[in-house]
């Protein structure tokens, strides 16, 4: 069994408690983390945690292109050999979105994907850790999606996980029409390890560089609570056999864990 984690962290804002849930994924049975969001500062306590005696054996790799481009993957070196890995630029827009001016992100954002080949029992896996665009919408998710498709189909692999933060839309009918898109951008091969999942994003934990922090008191002070889906994992070759969301303090985005047998 193989036990893969993706989790956006929010910038890594509230590091002490995203170190502690890195700690509870590890007590979990996960394998890989996926982060997303893994910006520069966070690297010194991300080091610091893999030097204490529960993360000894683990490794990380990470990949840092800017605002929007900030992933980090990390494994447990006693359960899978490193191989390699190599950094996707996913497609960007030539200049910044109409969403972008509107939230007063007006920055280029270089969007980017991790991957890492492994040796596990004597299998080959490839890890791709993605965090796909919210700014041009569905065009440019699915452009940048169809990007990792032909790169990793250079290269083929006998088993591939894909995960991260897709950016989907929010509402659950719009999402499932997008969902679907996605799925006949990856193909017949890949499968969507856990689609029943309803959310795993809310407003509870904000960061000021995203510039969403007063929308996010109005609705608090309101009552409001806005959730929706905007992580996922695809795989290929791999069975599913269970997979969830936990409820994790720290980041707007919770982390998915999902178990994984070999066909």
């Amino acid at each position: 069994m193989l036990n893969i984690a993706t989790y956006n962290i929010l910038h890594g804002r509230y590091a002490g408690m995203i170190l502690e849930n890195l700690k509870f994924l590890l007590e979990k049975g996960a394998d890989i983390i996926c982060l997303q969001e893994a910006d520069l500062p966070f690297e010194k306590p991300l080091n610091e945690l893999l030097q204490t005696p529960a993360f000894k054996n683990w490794r990380v790799q990470y990949a840092h292109t800017g605002v929007g481009g900030n992933l980090a993957t990390i494994w447990d070196g006693t359960r899978l050999q490193f191989q390699n890995s190599e950094i996707l630029l996913l497609p960007s827009l030539p200049k910044p979105a109409i969403s972008q001016r509107l939230t007063f992100r007006t920055n280029v954002r270089q969007r980017v994907g991790l991957v890492s080949n492994f040796l596990f029992e004597n299998k080959v896996v490839r890890v791709t850790n993605v965090h796909l665009a919210w700014e041009g919408g569905i065009r440019q998710r699915l452009a940048q999606l169809s990007y990792v498709r032909n790169a990793l189909a250079n290269e083929e692999a006998s088993y591939d996980i894909l995960a991260g933060d897709f950016n989907l839309l929010p509402t659950r009918a719009l999402r499932r029409i997008e969902e679907k898109k996605i799925g006949a951008t990856l193909g017949q091969l890949y499968t969507n390890a856990l689609p029943n999942i309803k959310w795993n994003f809310d407003t509870s934990y904000t960061a000021p560089e995203d510039g969403l922090e007063t929308v996010a008191n109005i609705c608090r002070a309101f009552g409001i609570t806005f959730r929706c889906r905007l992580d996922y994992i695809f795989t290929r070759n791999l069975k599913t056999i269970s997979g969830e969301m936990f409820d994790l303090p720290g980041s707007d985005h919770r982390p998915l864990l999902a178990k994984f047998d070999f066909r």
